[in-house]
């Protein structure tokens, strides 16, 4: 009896003894100790061959090693048997095809996904990622938009909807979503971001000794808005800081300048628009703009160029308290339409 107890109560410890064990390891792939904690997760797993959790980090360390081969021999049976983890397990999966150039087999794995999950942000993300990659760009700005959308503190979808703005000639939208990214983001893809904002801001405006010349597209594209008389004023704020009095400043101050003032003209010129960009961009500009920060969060827009006359702002942690709730949460689910 007594070892039939002792049977029963190791049995019932069993499940939480694999949750403590894979959260040791999945700490071990967090601190960059990852084929250590491959090790412990083959162990559980092997210990606990149904337990979905120890598969699943298993296919993801693989993942974070670089191993796309053995991810995808985890995922793969994984994909069809899991129940709790399944999306993320589709996730997963996709991202290992993609890596091992099959991207024919991602994009399926992906929209098998969004078939049971249409506004998963993960999946909408990576399928996104996906078909840019092939040049899918349409249906890849709608995925990115489903997960902006949902998550606006998702400063990768941010960043890759920007450059998919960018390329098919959605100049505004662009600028705003590189505006957000920018918000969001301090890190080294910063500095790329910034420099493709600087570009935008600056098309179409050529000077020559006294003179400035300016130069809208008249046949950009409308899908996403109509935003040819803000475009407009963007060029000209863009002209304006080629003035004498402009060039006073520092570079650093001409351009942070320029950067706020296309805050406050969106802000200013959006308010009647329904479309994706005021939708998602306005409620956060807005509430940017009635904390008084949109100057110091110019400042920190352009810090990634390196111009000449960089500063710190000096409400720097007025910014970055308001900033911070918005830059740690969790992934949702936009509501189904």
């Amino acid at each position: 009896m007594k070892v039939l107890l002792l049977a029963l109560l190791f049995a019932a410890q069993q499940p939480d003894d694999a949750a403590q064990r894979i959260a040791a390891a999945t700490r071990l792939v967090d601190a960059g100790r990852i084929d250590e904690g491959i090790a412990a997760l083959t162990k559980i797993a092997a210990d606990h061959p149904d337990n979905e959790t120890a598969k699943y980090e298993l296919a993801l360390a693989y993942m974070g090693k670089g191993d796309a081969e053995n991810c995808r021999r985890i995922a793969e049976p994984l994909a069809e048997m899991a129940t709790e983890n399944r999306l993320r397990v589709i996730s997963v999966l996709g991202s290992c095809y993609d890596d091992l150039g099959q991207r024919d087999k991602a994009i399926a794995i992906y929209r098998r996904g969004l078939a049971l999950a249409p506004t998963d942000s993960g999946l909408n993300f990576n399928l996104a990622v996906t078909l840019a990659r092939e040049g899918k760009l349409d249906e890849a700005r709608e995925l990115l938009k489903t997960d902006t959308r949902a998550n606006p503190w998702h400063s990768s979808g941010h960043l890759v909807l920007a450059t998919i703005f960018e390329q098919q000639n959605f100049r505004v939208p662009a600028v705003m979503s590189y505006l957000h990214f920018l918000a969001l983001e301090q890190s080294p893809r910063s500095a790329s971001a910034a420099a493709r904002l600087q570009t935008l801001l600056d098309l179409g405006v050529e000077s020559k000794g006294k003179e400035t010349k300016i130069t809208i597209d008249p046949d950009a594209p409308k899908q996403e808005g109509d935003y040819a008389p803000l475009t407009m004023a963007v060029a000209i704020t863009a002209a304006g800081a080629t003035l004498p009095e402009k060039q006073k400043l520092s570079d650093f101050e001409r351009v942070r300048q320029q950067v706020a003032s296309v805050v406050q003209i969106f802000l200013d010129l959006s308010a009647d628009h329904d479309d994706y960009t005021a939708a998602v961009q306005r409620p956060f500009f807005e509430a940017m703009q009635k904390e008084k920060l949109i100057d110091t969060f110019a400042a920190i827009a352009v810090t990634p160029l390196k111009l000449r006359g960089a500063a710190a702002p000096a409400d720097l942690q007025s910014y970055q308290r308001w900033i911070a709730p918005q830059q740690k949460r969790p992934m949702v689910q936009a509501p189904a339409k």
